[in-house]
Order: C-alpha cells, then structure tokens, then sequence
C-alpha cells in the first residue's frame, strides 16, 4: 500500500517538473545568441544566420518534454470553460497544421505548434502554486538586467555589436538574453507589472526604473508607444481618486522636460524616431486597395501560401481567413479575460503579482500583435500560451475549496477527457 502510494505521488509531480523543464529551456533557449554572434545576417553586419540545427532543436526538446506530460492529460478533470479552451485550441491551431499540406512553410509550424505545445505542458497541471512563479520571475529579472548590462557595456568599450545594430550611428537596439529588443520589450512588460505590485518603496522604484531603462535600450516603438498609453491611464486613474495628484504631475513632467533639455535629450530621441521612421513605414505598408479587389481568394480560408505582414492581425487574416480570425480571437478573448478574472479574484499578494505581470504582458501581446508578429516570436508565443494555460487549468485554492475562479456558478459540473 506504502509503496502504492508513493509511486502516486511520484508520478503526480511529473507534469509540474515537465511544465518547468519547458519553461527554462524556452526562457534560456535563444540565449547563446549573443556570445557566438548567431541571428540574422540581414539585421546585423557582424552576424550570422542561425544554423538548422539550432532552429530545430528548440522545437526538439520541447517536443520531449510534451512527450512526458501527455500520457496525464487523461487525468485531468475539466469545468466546462476549460473544456471549451481545450476544444477551441484544437480546432483554431489544427488550421495552419493543415495548411502545411498545401506547403511546407515555417511559419505555419510556429503558430501552431508552440500555442499546443503550452496545452500539453499546462494541462496536467493540478495544484502548481503561483508563488514558484514569483521565484521564477525573480531570477529572469536579474537575468534581463545583467545580460542588458554586459551588452551595453561591452559595447561602450569595445564597439561590441548586438543583433541590431549598426557601428556608426543611433541604431544600436539591445535585447539582452534573447538579443531582440521587440521579444525582450514583451518579457520587460511582464517584469514590470510583477515587481510594481510585488515590490514597495525604493526596491520597487529601482527595479521599475531599470526595467524602464532597459525597455528604452530596446528602441522599440510599440512597447514604448504601449508604456506611454500605460502611464498616461494609470496617471488618469490616480487622479480620478485623487485629484491634487495632479500637482505631482506636472511637477514631474516640468523636471522631465528641463532634463531632456539640459542633456540635449531632445536632439538624440528626434534622431532616433527619424532613424526609426522608415522602418515604422513598412510596417504600415499594407496594400489595401490590392486586398480588397481579390477578396474573394483569402476571405474564407486565406490565401494559399502564409501571407506575411509586420501586423499580426494583417497577415492572420489574409493566410487563414475570416472563420479562422474569428476563432482566434474569441480565444485570445476568453484566456486573457481567464487571467484578468483570476488576478481581481487572488487574495495572495505574491500570487497577485504574479498575475499582474502575466496579464500586462498578455495585454501587450494582444495590442502589439498589431504591429508586430508577436504570436511568430518565440519565446512570447510560447510565454503567452504557457502562462494562460496555466492560469487557466491549474487548480487553485479556491477550487479546491469548491470555488473555482474561473469557471461560472452553471458549471458545477466536470467531465472526464
């Protein structure tokens, strides 16, 4: 009986060590990038292509780790909304599967096979505590600010090079340990909205204010864009509760401007955003009137090869159609609302935080995905998928005792997959 039930418990953590295996190789993966020089020859004149090897082995070992936890799928007992997010999965990501029939193109593989990679791994999932995520956000803090510290150091120095960057001008962007300034904005947002609420007094003051400095070194638009619009409403909802913040307000932006001033700041950020402008031009280069005359080809089930776009929504549209967008965004709808119902529903500080983080980071996918390719990026696709699932099918206090946050008071019910 002893022997029984110790074997039980063994095989009860392998999904939880499987879930974390993913997460550090996903998180650490891309890190040899910077050290031996390996991206894209395209963005960088000291740089080489990653070799295929490389770009499949993360699909490998993530692969691996799937393998494990899939026999305890057959475990888990389901509500009805995480039934309907399981269904919805298989049906929206078994599209570009398919349309890997009609031709072997990359992309098709990325954007489905890291969102069911995620399910795989975050679906046996049972009482995992969102604290081990605290501890694991901790680390890639220091991480992100070590690894961004060396890479601006070292080229101070010695003219050290990230993945973009160009000796002889402002177009140096530094992405720390995934040398991409737009993945690495993503994970700096997720750091942000975790230590904000994790942190208080001076610690919190520091940690936002080297996140920040970092998130400005990625010299990326959208996440900039997007921490602007961040402020600007977190500013607007101080004020609604406190009006006299006002005064602190611009107070604050009065000593802002004289320093932008004084430093000649000024003169550095008009540069960069003239520098910047002809890559913000393409990504706006849409051909609508060329869209709209052959609408009939791409409006059902896209177009027959992956139409790429710098818009995510854009090019998704256009390579798997109406039907398919529809279905994806009432996904993406239903797992980031997952995640905001389970952050005002925590009462853990440290858990709370943690969901901060995971759901300002979620919100950036979504509204980034405009201009970006955000859901083509790993790591982010596979964070994002990972850490909704999570929240989604993990099994939290208030469930076991009887009160699921997530699932809606009709739902009683479970079923059996």
């Amino acid at each position: 009986m002893e022997n029984r039930s110790w074997t039980k418990i063994s095989l009860n953590k392998i999904p939880e060590r499987s879930f974390w295996v993913g997460l550090l190789i996903s998180t650490a993966y891309l890190s040899y990038r910077y050290p031996l020089q390996i991206n894209s020859s395209t963005t960088s004149q000291v740089y080489s292509d990653t070799p295929p090897s490389l770009q499949v082995a993360k699909f490998a070992l993530i692969f691996i780790t799937c393998c494990i936890s899939a026999p305890f799928l057959f475990w888990k007992r389901l509500n009805r909304l995480q039934a309907g997010i399981l269904i919805l999965t298989g049906i929206v990501f078994s599209f570009p599967l398919f349309k890997l029939l009609g031709g072997l193109e990359s992309r098709y593989l990325e954007i489905a096979f890291w969102p069911l990679a995620a399910l795989v791994l975050a679906m046996p999932l049972k009482n995992i505590d969102l604290r081990s995520v605290d501890k694991y956000l901790k680390v890639v803090f220091f991480f992100a600010i070590i690894s961004d510290a060396v890479e601006v150091i070292l080229f101070l120095l010695f003219g050290r090079l990230p993945a973009l960057g160009w000796s002889g001008g402002f177009s140096v962007r530094f992405g720390g340990f995934l040398d991409d300034p737009n993945g690495f904005a993503a994970v700096l947002l997720l750091l942000m909205g975790w230590s904000f609420y994790r942190f208080r007094g001076k610690t919190r003051l520091f940690m936002q204010f080297a996140l920040v400095i970092c998130l400005l070194l990625t010299q990326s638009l959208t996440a900039l864009g997007f921490l602007g619009v961040l402020i600007v409403v977190v500013i607007f909802g101080r004020l609604i509760k406190k009006p006299l913040f006002i005064l602190w307000v611009f107070a604050g932006c009065a000593i802002l401007i004289g320093l932008l001033q004084v430093t000649h700041a000024f003169e550095v950020i008009g540069l960069i955003i003239t520098l910047k402008s002809r890559s913000a031009s393409d990504h706006l280069s849409i051909p609508w009137s060329s869209l709209v005359d052959r609408w009939t080809e791409w409006f059902l089930v896209g177009e027959p090869s992956y139409e790429f776009y710098e818009s995510w929504w854009v090019s998704s549209l256009l390579s798997f159609g109406i039907v398919w967008y529809v279905g994806n965004l009432l996904l993406t709808f239903v797992l980031v609302y997952a995640v905001w119902r389970s952050y005002r529903s925590c009462r853990c500080e440290k858990e709370k935080a943690v969901l901060a983080g995971i759901f300002l980071f979620c919100v950036y996918f979504v509204v980034g995905s405009a201009n970006l390719p955000l859901p083509t990026i790993f790591p982010i696709n596979f964070l994002f998928y990972l850490f909704c699932f999570l929240v989604s099918f993990r099994k939290t206090n208030t469930e076991t005792s009887g009160h699921s946050i997530l699932s809606i008071k009709s739902s009683s019910r479970t079923i059996q997959t």
